[in-house]
């Protein structure tokens, strides 16, 4: 019994350790899309033509962000689901992944 309460305090502290490096930069973060938010709300004429062009220069970037929320996505129903990983990938990157959620959840729970 003492080696999982052991674990356990080993897992509050892990926990702890990495809010609070978390914590500082999601709060940084907030701060300059505040400050940002501010500076265009001046002039938003070019607001939605900058939020366009940004996303054009960065598409890449948000194409891998996808494909890896998609494969963590797929991983999570491979374990809570017991379904195979390939069809759930698969599903979440043209359903997106609360959509194929959806879709693989109401399946029945046969094997395939």
């Amino acid at each position: 019994m003492e080696a999982a309460k052991r674990d356990v305090f080993i897992a509050r502290l892990v926990i702890l350790g990495i809010l609070t490096i978390l914590l500082p930069w999601i709060w940084d973060g907030l701060v300059w899309l505040w400050n940002w938010y501010v500076g265009y709300a001046d002039s938003d004429a070019n607001f939605w033509q900058d939020v366009w062009q940004g996303f054009l220069n960065n598409f890449s970037v948000i194409l891998i962000i996808y494909t890896i929320i998609c494969l963590q996505v797929a991983g999570v129903t491979e374990f809570k689901l017991k379904r195979h990983f390939l069809p759930a990938f698969i599903l979440a990157i043209f359903l997106t992944p609360p959509g194929m959620m959806v879709a693989y959840g109401h399946r029945k729970n046969s094997a395939p």
